[in-house]
């Protein structure tokens, strides 16, 4: 097995990572069992949403700046989503939920759906529509967009701020079949939210606080993209 090279595509030059020498120590090891449910996986469980074969201090742990609840869709494959990722480097600050649960969302006034749609404002727009910005929760949902549609028909979502983020494009290597490049991955997507309310709403610099939302991201598209050119 050649050595992995850790590259960072062009929209994310700028992170600021945890360092991948663990992940590339266990690369060779192969698959492994996880704990909790027993099967075979190979660096994390994506049905527990636990790393395998590392300690809790060889990966980051994130805090991010408000909890994060996902809504994932049952015919999403969970091998294919990247849902997991938020679970594994922000436990603290993350649900997921497997549709039809939902999430209980007991302010409205302080929750807010990310979702682009005719009713959606800016999250630099958020103060001036929502509590000053200063938000309990935030909600998204991990399906194709064809699947969103049944979800969105929930009343959960009759009455509740819809933001939507600036335009940026995804390194996916899994692209969503004839949509443009601006279709984010789920952990992309709550990357850039954190991002966009730390500069938007909680008016601070930022200095890479959440990068490491990406750290597993990063590394598996390095991983396809090695194979793709061996």
């Amino acid at each position: 097995m050649s050595k992995l090279q850790i590259i960072l595509p062009e929209q994310f030059k700028h992170l600021k990572l945890f360092p991948y020498e663990p992940l590339l120590q266990i690369r060779d090891k192969g698959r492994q069992i996880c704990q909790v449910c027993k099967s075979s996986r190979k660096y994390y469980c994506y049905q527990c949403n636990t790393i395998i074969g590392l300690t809790p201090d060889q990966i980051p742990n994130i805090t991010l700046p408000v909890h994060v609840d996902i809504i994932k869709h049952y015919g999403e494959k969970a091998s294919k989503s990247t849902t997991s990722h938020a679970r594994i480097f922000a436990p603290q600050s993350t649900s997921i939920f497997h549709y039809p649960n939902m999430p209980v969302v007991k302010n409205k006034s302080k929750a807010i759906l990310v979702y682009p749609s005719k009713e959606s404002c800016t999250i630099e727009a958020l103060p001036s529509r929502i509590n000053h910005g200063q938000l309990d929760q935030v909600i998204f949902i991990d399906s194709t967009w064809n699947q969103a549609a049944s979800i969105l028909r929930n009343e959960l979502f009759s009455d509740i701020t819809k933001v939507q983020l600036s335009a940026a494009e995804t390194c996916y290597w899994r692209p969503q079949l004839k949509q443009p490049s601006t279709y984010l991955a789920t952990i992309e997507a709550i990357y850039y939210f954190c991002v966009e309310y730390h500069k938007y709403v909680l008016k601070r610099d930022y200095d890479g606080e959440y990068d490491n939302l990406l750290y597993m991201y990063i590394f598996q598209y390095n991983l396809v993209h090695q194979k793709i050119s061996e």
